[in-house]
C-alpha cells in the first residue's frame, strides 16, 4: 500500500513539474520573445510589445512605418529636432513637423528674442559666431577680450580636465527627443563651447538598466545624435563633435528607484583638448 501511495505521489509531482515547465506568463506579461510569438510581438521589459526595431514595423505594415516607444506608427516628418537636419536651416520639430524655431518673441523662452526665425539671447549673443571678427561672446555680450571664459562657464573640477562647464542633458524614460526644460541647459553649453573654439567633445549617450543591452546601446546613440544635432543647429561645427553610446554600462546611480533611473538617463560631454 505504501508503495502505491509513494508511486502516486511521484506521478503527481512529475506531472506538476511538467506542467510548470510548460506554462508561460499570462499575456501581456512575458519572460522571453517566445511568450509573445503567437501575437506577433516581442518581449520588452517583461511585457509583450509590438516592436523594438523599425524593420519589424516595415515587415508588418509596409514602408512609411517605424517603431516608436515599442509601437508601430505611421512615420511622421520628425519626432526630435535632429530629424529636421538637412531639411532647412534652423528648423526644429514641433508637433511632428519641421518648422522654424520661432515666428515671434513669445515663441522663445525668458531672456530670448526671435531673430531671423531663431531664438537668440536678448543680451546680444549666445555664441562667438554671432559676434564679428576678433570678438567673442562673454556673458551674453560680444567682447574684444579674446577667448576669456565667463564665470558661468568656468569648470568646477579642473583636475578632471574640463576646459569649460558642460551640463549633462536629461531624458525621459525610453525617449530620445530633447525635453523643453533641457533647451536652456543646452543653450548654455553652446555659449561655453563658443568660448573655447579649439575644444572638441564626445557626445556620450547613457540609459538606465531597463531593457536589453542591445536596445539601450541603440537608444543611447539616438540620444547622443539628438544632442549633436541641436548643438550643430546652434552653430557648433560638426568637426568638433562625435558621438558614442554607453547604453546602461556606466550608471551614476545603482539603486532601483525612479530618482536613480532619471540620473542615468542622460547625455554627457567628454572634453578633448587639441
Amino acid at each position: 500500500m505504501r508503495q502505491i501511495v509513494r508511486a502516486s505521489v511521484l506521478t503527481i509531482t512529475a506531472a506538476a513539474a511538467l506542467a510548470l515547465a510548460g506554462c508561460k506568463p499570462t499575456y501581456p506579461a512575458c519572460e522571453k520573445d517566445e511568450h509573445c510569438a503567437d501575437k506577433g510581438e516581442v518581449c520588452v521589459n517583461g511585457t509583450c510589445q509590438e516592436c523594438t526595431e523599425d524593420a519589424q514595423c516595415v515587415t508588418k505594415h509596409g514602408a512609411g512605418h517605424d517603431c516608436y516607444q515599442n509601437r508601430c506608427e505611421v512615420k511622421p516628418e520628425c519626432r526630435a529636432d535632429g530629424d529636421c537636419t538637412g531639411k532647412g536651416a534652423g528648423l526644429v520639430c514641433r508637433s511632428n513637423v519641421c518648422v522654424p524655431e520661432c515666428a515671434a518673441d513669445t515663441d522663445c523662452g525668458s531672456g530670448m528674442r526671435c531673430e531671423s526665425q531663431k531664438c537668440v539671447s536678448t543680451g546680444g549673443c549666445t555664441t562667438d559666431q554671432e559676434c564679428g571678427a576678433g570678438m567673442t561672446c562673454v556673458d551674453g555680450a560680444c567682447s574684444a577680450g579674446g577667448t576669456k571664459v565667463s564665470s558661468s562657464c568656468r569648470p568646477m573640477g579642473g583636475e578632471a580636465g574640463e576646459v569649460v562647464s558642460l551640463g549633462a542633458v536629461p531624458f525621459d524614460f525610453d525617449k530620445f527627443d530633447i525635453r523643453v526644460d533641457a533647451r536652456s541647459l543646452l543653450d548654455q553649453n553652446v555659449k561655453c563651447l563658443g568660448e573655447a573654439p579649439k575644444l572638441e567633445i564626445i557626445v556620450e549617450g547613457h540609459c538606465d538598466d531597463r531593457g536589453t543591452q542591445e536596445y539601450n546601446l541603440a537608444l543611447g546613440e539616438k540620444r547622443a545624435n539628438a544632442v549633436l544635432s541641436y548643438l550643430r543647429n546652434m552653430g557648433i561645427k560638426s568637426a568638433r563633435m562625435r558621438t558614442r553610446s554607453k547604453g546602461e554600462n556606466e550608471p551614476l546611480c545603482r539603486e532601483a528607484t525612479d530618482e536613480c533611473h532619471s540620473q542615468n538617463r542622460r547625455v554627457q560631454f567628454i572634453q578633448v583638448r587639441k
